[in-house]
């Protein structure tokens, strides 16, 4: 199940701290909108462990992960879908934030 709208929680960071990610969708990470959901998957991003993956791959660093995220999804979001630089750098700090919680609990 994907976010319909902005950065309203159905999988809150607590809840998403303490899930197996295994075969779970990009939608499970809070922060990630339907439009930034397909943004990533155009790239070939499709769940919630690749995410993670290019989180760690960036050494956790928050400023890379936050230009990598942002770039991506400005850059891969649909024409229909316009998405504002205010509104995925707050996507990418939320999904930054959760990431790093999760890879604080589960690694």
């Amino acid at each position: 199940m994907s976010h319909a709208t902005g950065m309203d929680d159905a999988y809150p960071t607590t809840q998403f701290t303490m899930t197996t990610l295994k075969g779970k969708p990009l939608s499970v990470v809070p922060g990630i909108t339907a439009a930034c959901a397909h943004a990533f998957e155009r790239i070939g991003f499709t769940n919630a462990l690749q995410l993670v993956g290019q989180f760690l791959a960036l050494d956790r660093d928050e400023e890379l992960y936050s230009a990598w995220f942002t770039e991506c999804f400005t850059e891969h979001v649909s024409a229909t879908e316009h998405v504002s630089s205010a509104e995925a750098e707050q996507a990418a700090q939320h999904t930054y934030n959760s990431i790093k919680a999760w890879t604080d609990m589960n690694l």
